[in-house]
């Protein structure tokens, strides 16, 4: 698997456990406010093997490691990689746009994830506010096959200013049920400055979408 960046240790990234990051390069959605553009498009490499020494030696501190990217599914030794890891005793969650829910689907058959994030960019129909020419239409499977799936998951939606309280609803009626659906706030990058939505319409949107789903605002 292409290894583009890695976090020894991270105590945000996979809730209360302790957990090595690695972050796999390439994408197949563009959104104008993503803070890893810089591992898109043939970023210096590291060399795999020596990650997963690197995890391995840090093992019996670590209780898992997140595989993020970019996006992961794109990658053709993801689950060689998650088998590998797994082999250490460590806990795998994956991060994912939700774009290629066939990967996903055997992945999860196959027993390979404790924990799944899902990153839903906006209502289905407004993928293309968020990434120019974007068909979001494959995330609904997945938002059906992690709800499905019994995997351990959460939801979570950038705030683009873009988004309005009524898309986030509309969001959190699609994943209606889901054990948790996290808010985050927008933050603007050199590529993107508009300015965030203020706090408080950012915790009025989880409001809103809290009538639906167990919801938290992160980043405010």
């Amino acid at each position: 698997m292409k290894v583009a960046g890695y976090n020894p240790n991270s105590f945000i990234d996979y809730g209360d456990n302790i957990a090595a990051v690695v972050f796999t390069p390439g994408c197949n959605l563009r959104c104008r406010y993503c803070h890893n553009r810089g591992i898109l498009e043939n970023p210096p490499l590291f060399d795999e093997d020596e990650i997963l020494k690197k995890i391995a030696r840090a093992a019996n501190f670590l209780d898992g490691v997140v595989i993020s990217g970019g996006e992961p599914t794109l990658q053709e030794g993801l689950e060689e990689f998650v088998d590998k890891v797994r082999a250490l005793g460590l806990k795998v969650k994956l991060d994912t746009n939700g774009l290629r829910p066939s990967v996903l689907a055997g992945l999860i058959e196959r027993g390979k994830l404790d924990y799944i994030a899902m990153d839903i960019k906006a209502p289905i129909e407004k993928y293309p506010l968020i990434s120019p020419g974007a068909d979001g239409s494959a995330a609904l499977s997945s938002i059906k096959l992690i709800m499905e799936s019994g995997v351990d998951h959460e939801f979570r939606t950038t705030f683009y200013p873009e988004l309005t309280p009524t898309d986030i609803e509309e969001i959190a009626k699609l994943i209606a049920g889901a054990k948790r659906y996290f808010l985050q706030q927008y933050n603007p990058t050199e590529f993107c400055k508009t300015p965030p939505h203020t706090k408080e319409m950012l915790n009025w949107a989880a409001g809103v979408a809290n009538k639906y789903v167990n919801t938290k605002v992160r980043g405010n």
